[in-house]
């Protein structure tokens, strides 16, 4: 079940999606989120990408709620049969 998520930003925009799993484990959570892409494994490093935002979002919003860190963040292509762990260049 997609689980809804909303939160102003501190620049008054705001952010609104649906969160496909998510994990609760010791260490903090871990997000996954499906997207119906067949891309070939020459496309995954540019899908990662361009969905590397909203995860980031989404991990924000759940710390800022939750008071626990996202420890992870996962794009699953079950279309192409693979799982991408997506890490922000700063971490």
């Amino acid at each position: 079940v997609e689980m809804p998520i909303a939160r102003t930003l501190p620049n008054g925009q705001q952010m609104k999606g649906r969160m496909d799993l998510l994990l609760q484990t010791a260490e903090g959570w871990v997000l996954f989120d499906h997207k119906a892409s067949a891309a070939g494994s020459a496309q995954w490093g540019a899908l990662a990408t361009s969905y590397g935002g909203q995860l980031a979002a989404y991990g924000e919003a759940i710390a800022h709620v939750t008071g626990r860190p996202v420890k992870e963040t996962w794009l699953v292509l079950p279309t192409a049969g693979v799982g991408l762990r997506v890490v922000a260049l700063d971490q």
